[in-house]
C-alpha cells in the first residue's frame, strides 16, 4: 500500500512539477520547522487563509526550495517513514503554492493543467 502511495505521489510530482533552474536551492530541514510554522500561521480551524499566505508567500517558496534541494542520494538515505513524510510534505507544499498562484478560486480543479503541466518542483536528480 505504501508503495502505491509513493508511486502515485511520484507520478503526480513528475508530471506536474519542475522549476526554473534560476531558483536557489535551500538546505533541507528534515524536521520541517519552516513548513510547521507556515501551517501554524495560515491554517486556523482547519481552514487555510490563502489570501494571507499569498501575500506572504516567501516562506512557502523558501520551504519548497528546501525540498527541491534534496538529492536522490539524500532521499535514499532516509527511512521509509521519512521518505513518506518527505513526499507528502512535498505534494502538500506544491498544492498550496498552486492554489495561491491562482487565488482566488473555488477549487483546485479549476486550475487548468494543475497536475499535468510543469508548475512545481522535484528534488534534484543528484
Amino acid at each position: 500500500m505504501l508503495k502505491q502511495y509513493f508511486l502515485i505521489i511520484l507520478l503526480v510530482l513528475t508530471v506536474g512539477c519542475s522549476q526554473k533552474s534560476s531558483v536557489k536551492k535551500e538546505t533541507f530541514d528534515p524536521n520541517y520547522q519552516k513548513y510547521s510554522t507556515i501551517l501554524k500561521t495560515y491554517v486556523k480551524s482547519e481552514q487555510v487563509d490563502y489570501l494571507q499566505l499569498k501575500q506572504n508567500r516567501a516562506e512557502l517558496d523558501h520551504f519548497i526550495n528546501q525540498l527541491a534541494g534534496v538529492s536522490k542520494k539524500q532521499l535514499s538515505k532516509m527511512s521509509q517513514d521519512e521518505q513518506l513524510a518527505f513526499w507528502i510534505n512535498t505534494y502538500n507544499g506544491i498544492t498550496l503554492r498552486s492554489i495561491i498562484d491562482h487565488y482566488p478560486l473555488s477549487s483546485i480543479q479549476n486550475i487548468d493543467g494543475v497536475w499535468t503541466e510543469k508548475n512545481g518542483m522535484l528534488p534534484s536528480r543528484n
